[in-house]
């Protein structure tokens, strides 16, 4: 059975909520269900005439053709949902050293001072095969409210958000089967097309632009010696063979292994309950009980023949994906840590097209007044840019305290000019100038404060030069860069205590 792939990437934001709760925190999910695929060409094939009715059923409403999941897609690299079985030291903020489950099982786990390591299942994040890490998806919030016709405004008492993944990030996923006829028509539906999914999607959200691509390559596997390991790919769904209920403990069988049996204790399983919903009935389907993504199967056996399965049900709708001993549950017996390195984090992972403010031609009073704000934008941009690289670079300023920043922010407000704001912080006039009341010392050159930071080392006329060669002698840049540096000397003193 070889997959067909496609990237899927985001042209609007997408919102595809993981409760169908219409009240409270309303989250997104990090990834697209193969449930949404699914729906586009179903909705597609039951709308045409042309298309064979039996092939409609064949394609939609039996596991003959099945849709996966879309995963994160960074850098033309796939990402898989973290492993349950990862753990990591609970006082480990950086989560350098990370450990396997069903090797530390019932062990005492040290470090290098031979303290006990009290470890904590790690739960977030997508991983790849090469060893990068994403701790999260970019997402972004809106407060929306609804539409009161009769007032020709925002309904009182009806404001909602929608959390949603943002425009610009890219996803990949496959579709199976058997029948390549069928491949051909899913593929012909879904290739090189704008679609939309998610919720609100008759508003500005869940336009997606679907691409066939190459074949990625199978993910890696390791050998164990007396087990093996299976990865919950996707979101799995099992039926209790004797009563017909949903269950939480399939048996190796259902697994797709012809031996063995599940050590559920040295497993790392997490489950959940949902209800799909259904936009041709416009209501939820039956609730259905299922094991999540990123769990790990520990099995006492070493009868694997293949690299990866589809099993239980709900195959069409992307449930069922499993891979065999990938290589990223590879760990050392002797130190219980991962072979398998994780190399970085990226926060940033999507690939939105940056917008460049257009300029306007003419000599029109309009053409001048948006020239003149796009001007003001990207000034602002600019300094922004400049204040990030300053504030990341520049550590001699480090000490400085969060209410000396504070002061520096109050003076700006107070300031006409740049020049009056540097004088109003750093005039260091003459005796003779004092005493004459030509003038007085700028606020960082005398009292408490000065002599307890800025006259250390001359940091006041340091901070002095520094301003007047960054960003155009800007009050707008003093003021942004005392806020971020406020905020950095917070987490120092926090970290002091």
């Amino acid at each position: 059975m070889e997959p067909i792939f496609f990237k899927c990437t985001a042209l609007s934001d997408i919102v595809i909520n993981a409760s169908t709760n219409t009240e409270g925190n309303m989250e997104s999910l990090d990834f697209i269900p193969g449930s949404n695929f699914w729906g586009i060409v179903a909705s597609q094939l039951h709308q045409s005439n042309d298309a064979d009715v039996m092939d409609v059923m064949a394609i939609c409403h039996s596991e003959q053709v099945m849709f996966g999941d879309a995963l994160p897609f960074v850098n033309n690299e796939k990402f898989y949902k973290m492993p349950f079985s990862y753990m990591t030291g609970k006082n480990d903020t950086d989560k350098k050293d990370k450990y396997l489950n069903f090797l530390v099982a019932d062990k005492e786990v040290k470090d290098e001072k031979n303290v006990k390591i009290q470890l904590k299942q790690m739960r977030s994040g997508y991983l790849s095969p090469s060893g990068k890490f994403i701790d999260c998806i970019a997402k972004s919030f809106a407060l929306k409210s609804a539409h009161d016709a009769t007032k020709r405004g925002s309904k009182e008492g009806a404001m909602f958000g929608f959390e949603s993944i943002v425009e610009g990030t890219e996803f990949v996923m496959s579709i199976k089967s058997k029948n390549e006829t069928f491949l051909q028509k899913v593929t012909d539906i879904l290739n090189g097309k704008k679609h939309r999914v998610g919720k609100s999607k008759n508003a500005q959200y869940g336009q997606v632009k679907i691409e066939k691509i190459e074949k990625s390559k199978l993910i890696e596997q390791f050998t164990p010696k007396d087990y093996t390991l299976i990865y919950a790919e996707s979101n799995l769904c099992f039926i209790d063979e004797t009563t017909g209920q949903f269950t939480f403990q399939p048996t190796a069988a259902q697994l797709g292994l012809s031996a063995g049996q599940i050590d559920f204790g040295l497993s790392s399983i997490r489950t959940y309950s949902y209800s799909p919903w259904n936009a041709k009935r416009n209501t939820t389907d039956p609730q259905r009980h299922c094991i999540a993504a990123g769990s790990v199967f520990y099995v006492n056996t070493t009868n694997v023949t293949q690299a990866e399965n589809v099993v239980g049900v709900f195959k069409t709708e992307g449930m069922g994906r499993i891979l065999y001993n990938p290589i990223f549950l590879e760990g050392d017996a002797d130190t219980y840590k991962l072979k398998f390195e994780i190399l970085d984090s990226k926060k940033d992972n999507t690939n939105k097209p940056k917008k460049e403010i257009p300029e306007f031609i003419g000599t029109s009073p309009l053409a001048k007044r948006l020239n003149s704000f796009r001007a003001s934008e990207k000034r602002e941009i600019d300094i922004a840019k400049e204040v990030y690289h300053n504030t990341n670079a520049e550590h001699q300023f480090i000490k400085v305290t969060p209410s000396q920043w504070g002061l520096i922010r109050s003076e700006v407000t107070k300031a006409e000019s740049y020049q009056g704001l540097i004088k109003k912080l750093f005039e260091s006039p003459t005796e003779d100038e004092i005493k004459q009341g030509l003038k007085t010392k700028g606020l960082l050159m005398y009292g408490v404060a000065a002599d307890r930071i800025w006259n250390e080392g001359g940091l006041n006329k340091k901070l002095e030069e520094f301003f007047n060669k960054n960003a155009n002698q800007s009050t707008e840049f003093v003021a942004k860069f005392a806020a971020e540096m406020a905020k950095k000397a917070q987490k120092v003193k926090q970290n002091d205590k």
